[in-house]
C-alpha cells in the first residue's frame, strides 16, 4: 500500500489527511493495470463532528464522491471516500503515470476541527515490459551461403 500525505487547513498538528492507494491486476498482454484508492482523515487530538460533509477523489481523471457524517476524536480514523479504476492503459513502452487527488469539507469543530483537507500526487505504476524474449533458437540447414533460423518468443509479436 502506498500513501499520499496531504494537509488540513486548521490544526495540522491534530489531524492527518491522506490517501492510500495500490495497483492491482497488472495485465502484461493488454498493457493495462487497475488502481484502488481511499482518502482518510485521522484525528490525533481535539474533538469535532459535522453532518453532510462531501469528499471527492480522483484517480486518473475519474471522480468518486461521498457525503457522510464525520465524528472525530483522538485515535479515530474515518474513511472518507474510496474508488477503483480498472484497465488503465499504459504507454507504448509500458510506463504509466497520472494524478491521484482527494479534497473535501471536514468538521470545523468550533475552531478545533480540520475544516478542509486535500492530498494529491503524481503516481507511477509498474512499468510493464514490452519487449519479447527468445525462448528457444535453432539453426538448421547450414551451408557456406545460408542457414535457417527457427525460434520461439515468450510473447506474441
Amino acid at each position: 500500500m502506498n500513501r499520499i500525505n496531504g494537509y488540513v487547513t486548521q490544526h495540522a498538528e491534530a489531524y492527518e489527511y491522506y490517501i492510500e492507494w495500490e495497483e492491482y491486476n497488472v495485465n502484461q498482454q493488454a498493457n493495462t493495470s487497475s488502481v484502488r484508492a481511499t482518502a482518510y482523515i485521522k484525528c490525533n487530538s481535539h474533538t469535532s463532528w459535522a453532518n453532510n460533509k462531501t469528499t471527492n477523489l480522483w484517480i486518473n481523471g475519474v471522480q468518486f464522491s461521498n457525503t457522510l457524517n464525520i465524528s472525530l476524536s483522538p485515535g479515530t480514523v474515518v474513511t472518507l471516500v474510496s474508488g477503483n479504476v480498472d484497465n488503465i492503459a499504459h504507454a507504448w513502452d509500458g510506463s504509466c503515470s497520472f494524478e491521484i487527488a482527494a479534497s473535501g469539507d471536514l468538521p470545523s469543530g468550533s475552531g478545533y476541527g480540520p475544516l478542509w483537507g486535500e492530498a494529491k500526487a503524481t503516481v507511477w505504476l509498474t512499468q510493464i515490459p514490452r519487449q519479447a524474449n527468445f525462448s528457444s533458437v535453432q539453426i538448421q540447414n547450414t551451408s557456406l551461403d545460408k542457414f535457417d533460423v527457427y525460434y520461439n518468443m515468450d510473447k506474441t509479436i
